[in-house]
């Protein structure tokens, strides 16, 4: 912040910027028993960021995680129940599970020690969510209780 700047006539720009903006896109201005108050145009939602092209992405992501998962299924106690969502979320769970038994087993473990996680699992919107919410059923995990 400048030196001669104070927070009021910071505040001020700010207030003046929001209201410029606000009457420029659609927005109106009131006074009422002497207080301004400004209602804000509805707009459509739109994305900002463009949508990736195909919007399904596990092969990109599959290529991009594997060589983690497979590091981290031997790692520390986060990284294992890292790994072990990642995979499930890939459909790796039923390779690594042949693959490498006792590691899995330890990262199903891991996952088990955070509870909100498996929560969000077992919350996750249809269609998207019943894929992960399969892989975490044929693991044995169950929804936690609230």
């Amino acid at each position: 912040m400048p030196k001669d700047e104070t927070i009021t006539g910071y505040g001020d720009r700010l207030i003046a910027v929001a209201k410029a903006n606000i009457l420029a896109n659609g927005g109106l201005e009131r006074t009422s028993d002497g207080k301004t108050s400004y209602r804000i145009a509805i707009q459509q939602p739109t994305n900002v960021e463009p949508l990736p092209s195909p919007l399904d992405r596990r092969e990109e992501l599959r290529k991009e995680l594997l060589p983690k998962i497979e590091k981290d299924l031997g790692g520390g106690p986060q990284d294992r129940a890292r790994a072990a969502y990642l995979a499930m979320a890939l459909g790796e769970a039923e390779r690594l599970r042949k693959e490498r038994p006792e590691d899995w087993k330890n990262a199903l473990e891991e996952l088990k020690k955070f509870p909100k996680v498996l929560r969000q699992i077992y919350d996750a919107p249809q269609p998207q969510g019943a894929r992960i919410q399969a892989a975490a059923r044929a693991e044995g995990l169950e929804k936690p209780g609230k």
